[in-house]
């Protein structure tokens, strides 16, 4: 394994541009990593709402202040764009029915003109049950930037189960994103990629030679990022029947095998088979296969 990290990410210029300017974080959607970078930070109830021109404006009474240059008032005001009318430093786009009254929801927002009862929205609200997400960031040392460990190099078969592993550590938790020669990878019929707050699990069905290659897992959180390798040989079974051998290219038919099945070019006598997927038979799978649990035979669909 090989991880390489960086703490200078693209969201610093962002986290900035937040401290210097009432803008919205655009394109940030979880809670913890709205509330490293939103100026102020509290959670109440939102006791009236009122719309002035363009912006909705939003009375909220502060039950908790998690984080804030300056004391708040116990009533404070808080301004979102409707998102027709949506300007990047009027405030959050807001639409109707987003918020409803005599509910409690986590704020993110930014002063407005200095004042101590109006301000702008920076981001969309969450709901309460987020104020625990949110605590674990804004503590004190609490805040870390991704590490990686566990990816290792790896030889497999074909036609089995290939799984990578990362374990994941940072705060807020890192998005995990995979890999493949440069490529990213995306979840497929055959390619599963599973995400949780500690690890990220790129599995791949049914192996063949095309999955051989360099892996590359990548953790991002808002104190940067941090990067794992590892190397995939796909090896062929050797077998007594000098017919058993496969070509490296893909079968020159395109779509031959149905179902999910997987191709496979015997290069000496020239012809195709298929790899069915399970519950699926037939020279190109095109059967579905039913079992009886009874009798232990098989039945063709």
């Amino acid at each position: 394994m090989h991880c390489s990290c960086s703490p200078f990410p693209w969201w610093s210029l962002l986290l900035l541009a937040t401290a210097a300017a009432t803008c919205p974080l655009l394109g940030v959607t979880d809670a913890p990593t709205k509330a490293y970078l939103a100026p102020i930070v509290f959670h109440g109830r939102l006791v009236a709402l009122a719309r002035r021109g363009p912006a909705q404006q939003a009375t909220f009474l502060v039950d908790k202040v998690f984080k804030s240059p300056q004391p708040l008032a116990k009533s404070v005001v808080v301004e979102f764009a409707y998102r027709k009318n949506s300007s990047k430093c009027r405030g959050a786009p807001y639409t109707e029915g987003e918020l409803q009254l005599a509910s409690r929801y986590v704020v993110f927002a930014a002063r407005r003109r200095q004042h101590r009862s109006k301000m702008i929205a920076v981001a969309q609200p969450e709901p309460y049950s987020k104020r625990k997400a949110v605590s674990r960031v804004l503590c004190a040392n609490c805040a870390k930037a991704p590490s990686i460990r566990g990816l290792n190099d790896v030889k497999v078969d074909i036609f089995s189960k290939l799984k990578l592993k990362c374990r994941i550590s940072g705060n807020p938790p890192p998005k995990v994103v995979w890999f493949k020669n440069g490529l990213k990878l995306k979840a497929d019929g055959r390619i599963k990629l599973r995400s949780k707050r500690r690890y990220s699990h790129l599995i791949i069905n049914r192996v063949s030679l095309d999955d051989a290659g360099h892996y590359k897992c990548i953790a991002k959180n808002v104190l940067g990022n941090a990067t794992a390798f590892a190397n995939v040989i796909a090896a062929t079974t050797t077998t007594e029947s000098p017919f058993w051998q496969l070509r490296k290219d893909p079968c020159p038919r395109r779509n031959f095998c149905l179902n999910g099945g997987v191709c496979i070019y015997f290069a000496v006598v020239k012809e195709y088979a298929c790899e069915c997927a399970d519950g699926y038979g037939g020279q190109r799978c095109e059967t579905k296969v039913i079992s009886t649990l009874s009798t232990g035979q098989f039945l063709s669909a």
